[in-house]
């Protein structure tokens, strides 16, 4: 069974240009959760100020604590405050830790490099402990490289000098493609050098250079369990130009159902929702199959 975690809400309003009313979103997360997802992203709790079309992420919270099965929601959180807020909601709520291979990057997102990201990880486990938690999932952005690809040995050196300030166990490691500069070679030497070790490894692809679904089909055959995709191929970095587009949900469900590997989902019944949600975002829309339906819709 594979899952297949939804982030595209949270992904495609968060580069935006367009306004995208909480009245909106709310109408689409409801639809989400009745198709089969594993989890769905609703949300980034983040500053208002720096990514204006999550400044409602306390509305989105509350109302989703209201829906039938709030458990299947999640909001990603970057620090303590982040946790608090969503330890209030009725969401599900996992211990994460986020990071980045590259340091640059890691300044840019977050404000805080290697040295800061030590006191960081120190608070966070922290927290995640008095909260009773035992193990923690660890998101590693721009995991395959920022402008060019990342040898697997310096990612793996990367990768030990995060774990050696991890005290608690580690659930999951999801590698993000963050500026889609993945290729299938490193996925597969990455997949298979990292699985000997961990027991749980995500895939977080974007779809900048067209690799997006032979990557998800490369870690798939190397063993991969988890992906997050985005409906419509909404997404990218604000940080980054030119890196946006995830890997689509339903190019990457098409690809499972004929491949007869169970995931949950049934492509025809994400078809209205995809196309409802590509005509909302024109041309941020990434996805192939979202365009080939609303030109089929206009027929």
């Amino acid at each position: 069974m594979i899952e297949v975690r939804e982030v595209g809400l949270r992904e495609g309003v968060q580069i935006s240009k367009k306004k995208i009313s909480t009245a909106w979103k709310l109408k689409i997360l409801e639809r989400m959760q009745k198709l089969g997802f594993s989890s769905i992203e609703a949300t980034s709790i983040v500053r208002k100020d720096l990514v204006p079309n999550h400044s409602d992420f306390d509305i989105i919270l509350n109302k989703i604590s209201n829906f039938e099965n709030p458990k299947k929601f999640s909001a990603l959180y970057l620090n303590k405050k982040g946790f608090e807020i969503l330890q209030k909601s009725k969401l599900d709520v996992y211990p994460l830790l986020y990071t980045a291979a590259d340091e640059e990057f890691l300044i840019k997102n977050v404000s805080r490099d290697y040295n800061k990201e030590l006191s960081y990880f120190s608070e966070m486990q922290d927290i995640f402990l008095s909260s009773g938690f035992r193990e923690v999932r660890i998101l590693i952005s721009t995991a395959f490289g920022l402008k060019s690809k990342l040898s697997y040995e310096s990612f793996k050196k990367r990768l030990d000098q995060i774990i050696s300030h991890i005290k608690l166990g580690i659930s999951e490691i999801c590698l993000a493609d963050t500026s889609g500069i993945a290729t299938p070679d490193q996925i597969r030497l990455f997949v298979r050098g990292l699985s000997m070790e961990f027991k749980n490894l995500a895939l977080h692809l974007h779809d900048t250079q067209g690799l997006g679904l032979i990557n998800a089909f490369q870690g798939l055959e190397s063993g991969v369990k988890i992906f997050e995709t985005s409906l419509a191929g909404l997404g990218g970095c604000p940080f980054l130009k030119n890196a946006s587009g995830n890997l689509a949900t339903e190019e990457f469900v098409l690809m499972l159902n004929s491949l007869g590997v169970e995931c949950g989902l049934k492509i025809e019944l994400l078809k209205p929702l995809v196309i409802d949600i590509a005509k909302k975002f024109t041309n941020e829309c990434h996805s192939k199959l979202a365009k080939k339906w609303i030109q089929e819709s206009l027929a």
